[in-house]
């Protein structure tokens, strides 16, 4: 169910956060497990959809930023799907540098987030 899916991803995202390097959308090597996790309770949880938000630090335009959320949203889809996930359920959103982390550092704020769509 939603509820069960949605606590999942909140605990692999604090647990084993998806993070990039600064400027790029090539996942940085320690998201491998993350992004096991993430496959691994999607396709647990058949029928849900799940949004991959991606998020930038603030250095930069914001219209550079809202392209490399993107750009971080599509490469998650990209491993997701290669990890067995239908690509029909999952959709990117790029919020750049709208939402940091309330006590993240510039590193953390280069982050891919889940949420169950609605």
């Amino acid at each position: 169910d939603d509820a069960t899916l949605r606590a999942a991803l909140k605990t692999i995202s604090a647990e084993q956060p998806i993070e990039f390097p600064f400027a790029s959308a090539e996942l940085t090597p320690a998201s491998g497990a993350g992004l096991q996790s993430v496959a691994e309770a999607i396709l647990a949880n058949p029928g849900l959809r799940v949004l991959v938000a991606g998020h930038t630090d603030a250095t930069g335009s914001p219209e550079a930023n809202a392209e490399l959320a993107a750009g971080r949203a599509g490469a998650v889809i990209q491993q997701l799907a290669a990890l067995g996930v239908p690509i029909t359920r999952l959709q990117p959103v790029a919020y750049g540098e709208l939402f940091p982390g309330e006590t993240a550092s510039d590193a953390q704020n280069r982050r891919v987030e889940f949420e169950v769509a609605p």
